[in-house]
């Protein structure tokens, strides 16, 4: 069971100066609706009773504060805030179902006496009769229109209140667009909402394990209804959790396919993540805590952000040249600075989160899939998918005293998670590096608030802390439990298995696909290639950039990491000025250019460069994804939709529809300032082409990388590996199983590829009149079980 969305004492306080005025506005509109007729003032009017109003106001102030960490349009916020004000109404219908007297007490206290015994028959019979009492009670409908309509008044309420501010805000080639913001007094109040965590997560780890998938629906959680389309009367919390998460664009074709599917590698992939049974690893946990009590830099930790430039004086701001600039820095700031709020506000709610669940010997983590197969833990608060800081705080909840293989491993991933290139070498160096460091690695176990340890250097310093307490917990006590997951990760999984795909030995060596004694790194490689194409350019840019004397492969990699995936050239300019600003901002150095415009054409000039490169060393993998949008093209033709079947017996759908924008909305309220309307948009029969072609390829990628995994879990649970972590091309289990482990993601990868050109017929069939792809069959698929380095 997901549980109940309440305030909380603290986020009531937070909000009650605001919604209190939100709620003089509301009960002022609500009181001039006529009682007779429709509308979605007379809705609202005759479900929000007037003992919940206030609870919805704080609602909608939660969802606001919520939403506005990184800014988002009206419409989009709108919608959000209906949807918590409609929870609300839910929430209280049912918990308070007219079914007369007591009875309904005492049919309460039955369900938690069900639950508590895992009766789950009669936990969903009574979800379903308080369902239908729900409904009974709920005669007039929300439409969509009506949705846009009530979350513009409470949107109208938030402004009065002074939370928020509308405006209208054009961005480079499209349509002006009104977008909502925080006001200077909002601000304030969501640095107090960023420590104090009033939103509540949408779901955070189970104490119970997670409902084996069998079903499209009703998996995961406890309380889960039966219905795949959704129970429309139970609040958000009680809703059944769908096996495939999806945006409603590809709903109802999808949801037909599924019916009709062999999906038993999904749902064994998904059990395998779900009996994982782990904890919050309190060692962390008590040095995270305690560093941030004393105000001391935690490393990974944003704690600061960035500064927004002060005005300009009237006579700079009368210069064009000044002013534009001005601007821009500005937006840019302003981009940054949300960007690190949003990270400040992850990381207290995981440090939250740990916290509250570090007394329980056990959680789990309920999943479910994407539309493509990829798998994902139903958490946004705290799970093994997360950032550094997530992964550091939890570990397995058992695991077993270290053979000789395991202490190998867990030297490995010391050697991993301290990264510096170290992470790149063959295994046997991995480990000596950690034989070498082994004083420091003890010393920082024991003393690790000392400003000078050495996990505070690490590439991941929560995880690398985490597996220093590992190795001084088997030194004190050699028979104590390891429960430390050990990551093994892909190398450019996109390529990896556009490789396979093709057949292509060049890019299979150069990501290790095939069995070589050193793993190669094709981030560096790139790198190199990069400077030495600098080296040899007469362009002052090269220049520029070889005296900045930092282009390596973490520079790089996320141009590189994405390139399988569909990324675009007029993208990347934008990937690598992150990059960079992101070392200077570690490395507290400053910039080589004199202003934003100067940027960007540094930017652009490298961008070029790596471009050329990339496209160069991997032109074979590039013109098999330009063949699958030729694919989809002649689909276009037919207005017919793109689907495969993924091996793991998945059918994946494209189905990206256009919206229409409906009849224009005017949220009627003393309150409401412009925009004059609202639009509610809804999905039109138009399928939107670019869309389709421009992801087909980062899908097609999406649900064989999905497949390995899901068969590679299914297979390893089988072979008795019990503790289970995946995030995508990243796997995990106790040290002592991380050789088994190890061998199953290459045997399975193997599998997966056994017939070259047998996946890009996926595609194929729906278009059979455009040639086959071009496949080189350079290498026989049975050598990549032998690849020591393919997952590492």
């Amino acid at each position: 069971m997901e549980g109940k969305p309440a305030a909380g004492k603290v986020g009531s306080h937070v909000t009650s100066g605001f919604a209190r005025v939100m709620l003089r506005h509301l009960n002022s509109d609500l009181e001039h609706v006529s009682k007779k007729g429709g509308g979605a003032r007379y809705k609202l009017r005759k479900e929000l009773v007037s003992s919940i109003r206030l609870n919805a106001c704080h609602a909608a102030a939660r969802t606001a504060l919520n939403r506005l960490d990184r800014g988002t349009t009206l419409n989009v916020l709108a919608l959000a805030i209906a949807e918590a004000v409609e929870d609300t109404i839910k929430w209280n219908l049912w918990r308070k179902p007219r079914v007369g007297g007591p009875s309904a007490k005492a049919e309460e206290q039955k369900f938690w006496r069900a639950l508590s015994h895992h009766n789950f028959s009669a936990v969903r019979a009574f979800l379903a009769r308080r369902e239908a009492a729900v409904a009974a009670h709920r005669s007039e409908k929300w439409e969509g229109q009506d949705r846009t309509h009530i979350g513009g008044l409470f949107v109208a309420y938030l402004e009065a209140a002074g939370l928020v501010v509308k405006a209208q805000v054009s961005e480079k080639g499209r349509r002006a667009a009104w977008k909502v913001s925080l006001t200077a007094k909002g601000d304030g109040i969501y640095q107090t909402a960023a420590e104090t965590l009033i939103a509540r997560a949408r779901s955070h780890p189970m104490i119970i394990r997670p409902l084996d998938w069998t079903d499209t629906s009703g998996g995961g959680f406890l309380c889960s209804g039966a219905s795949y389309g959704g129970s429309p009367g139970l609040p958000k919390g009680l809703q059944p959790l769908p096996l495939v998460r999806f945006d409603h664009e590809q709903g109802t074709t999808l949801e037909t396919k599924l019916k009709a599917a062999d999906l038993s590698t999904v749902y064994a992939g998904l059990n395998a993540l779900q009996r994982s049974a782990w904890h919050v690893n309190r060692g962390v946990l008590r040095v995270v805590e305690t560093l941030a009590a004393r105000e001391e830099e935690i490393p990974g930790i944003t704690t600061s952000e960035p500064a927004i430039p002060d005005n300009l004086s009237d006579e700079d701001a009368a210069d064009p040249q000044k002013l534009s600039e001005s601007k821009a820095k500005k937006a840019e700031a302003y981009s940054d600075r949300e960007a690190a709020r949003s990270r400040r506000r992850a990381q207290a709610t995981a440090l939250s989160t740990a916290s509250k669940y570090a007394r329980y010997p056990a959680i789990y983590f309920a999943h479910n899939v994407d539309f493509r197969g990829r798998a994902y833990p139903v958490s946004d608060a705290l799970s093994p998918q997360g950032d550094d800081l997530q992964r550091g705080l939890l570990e397995f909840s058992t695991g077993e005293p270290l053979t000789r293989e395991g202490v190998g491993w867990l030297q490995v991933r010391l050697a991993n998670c301290w990264g510096h290139g170290e992470d790149k070498k063959p295994f046997p160096e991995r480990r000596a590096w950690t034989e070498g460091n082994l004083t420091a690695i003890r010393a920082a176990a024991r003393k690790p608030y000392d400003r000078d340890s050495l996990w505070r250097s690490a590439d991941d310093p929560c995880q690398f802390l985490a597996a220093c307490f590992a190795w001084k917990a088997f030194e004190d006590d050699p028979k104590s439990e390891c429960r430390l997951p050990v990551y093994l990760d892909g190398s450019c999984s996109g390529l990896q298995h556009w490789s396979a795909v093709i057949g292509d030995r060049g890019t299979a060596e150069a990501v290790n696909v095939l069995p070589a004694n050193a793993p190669r790194d094709l981030y560096r490689e790139v790198a190199e290639e990069t400077v030495r194409r600098l080296q040899a350019s007469a362009d002052p840019w090269a220049r520029v950039w070889l005296n900045w004397n930092k282009i390596d492969r973490k520079i790089l990699k996320g141009a590189v990491m994405v390139l399988p995936y569909g990324a675009t050239k007029q993208g990347q300019p934008r990937r690598l000025l992150d990059a960079v600003k992101e070392r200077m901002r570690k490395e507290k150095s400053e910039p080589f250019w004199k202003d934003h415009k100067e940027a960007w054409s540094a930017a652009r000039f490298l961008s070029d460069v790596v471009w050329e490169v990339m496209t160069r060393v991997l032109a074979r993998p590039v013109e098999a994804m330009e063949w699958t949008k030729n694919i989809v093209r002649a689909v276009k033709a037919k207005n017919a939709r793109v689907a495969w079947t993924a091996p793991s017996g998945l059918p994946v759908v494209l189905d990206y529809r256009k919206p229409d924008a409906g009849q224009p909305v005017r949220p009627y309220s003393d309150a409401w300032k412009a925009p004059p309307t609202l639009r509610h948009y809804q999905l039109s029969e138009r399928i939107d082409w670019k869309k389709t072609i421009n992801s087909v390829s980062p899908n097609f990628i999406h649900s064989l990388d999905a497949s390995h995994l899901l068969q590679s879990l299914k297979r390893a649970r089988e072979e008795g590996v019990r503790n289970l972590a995946a995030v995508h091309d990243a796997f995990a289990t106790t040290p002592n199983k991380t050789g088994k482990l190890h061998r199953v993601l290459r045997e399975e990868f193997a599998a997966l590829y056994a017939t070259c050109d047998a996946h890009l017929a996926l595609l194929s069939q729906n278009a059979p009149n455009v040639p086959p792809g071009k496949t080189f069959n350079e290498f026989k698929p049975q050598a990549i079980a032998s690849s020591e380095y393919l997952f590492s």
